[in-house]
């Protein structure tokens, strides 16, 4: 009786979340939002022209820290992404 040989590249099966994973990936849309509200709180504050005329030495502070904000944002949609592709 002839064997067949099992494929040399076999694709692993997919892992399933951990419980940590799925606790994360029900709670990151509320971090999302969180993050999202900080950027829109920091556009506001640099677009206002009140702020721009009498803060105008914390301009590269609060644009620094809006860039950290998006960078979040960014990172976050990328993990939520990454979970929710997790089969299971």
């Amino acid at each position: 009786a002839a064997r067949r040989a099992a494929p040399a590249h076999a694709a692993p099966k997919p892992r399933r979340p951990t419980s940590a994973e799925r606790a994360e990936l029900e709670g990151i849309e509320a971090r999302i939002i969180e993050a999202e509200t900080a950027v829109a709180e920091l556009e506001s504050i640099l677009n206002d022209p009140e702020f721009q005329a009498r803060r105008f030495a914390e301009v590269p502070r609060r644009l620094a820290d809006l860039h950290a904000a998006q960078e979040r944002v960014a990172a976050l949609y990328r993990r939520w992404e990454e979970l929710d592709s997790l089969p299971g």
